[in-house]
């Protein structure tokens, strides 16, 4: 069963909140462990850790924009006037 217009822009909307919410708990959880990281250094090449853990929120962050920009295409019109099945 398919669901068609308002009925699946509810349940893409719903979606979407899903999953900024979900990479929000990510992001603070892991923006808490990135300072206890950043004196530890990596024994094989001497890096700084918080280096390489930096990268687990600033990838929910990019995750969180380009689930608003989906967010905002439900609401967009869509130019051409067709519904476009965005996810």
């Amino acid at each position: 069963m398919n669901l068609r217009g308002r009925a699946a822009k509810a349940v893409r909307l719903v979606n979407y909140v899903c999953v900024v919410v979900f990479c929000l708990c990510i992001v603070l959880g892991a923006w808490e462990f990135v300072p206890t990281t950043a004196m530890q250094r990596s024994p094989a090449n001497g890096i700084v850790m918080a280096n390489v853990y930096i990268a687990i929120p600033v990838s929910m962050i990019l995750m969180i924009l380009l689930t608003l920009k989906h967010i905002m295409e439900i609401f967009l019109p869509d130019p051409a006037g067709s519904e476009k099945v965005t996810g």
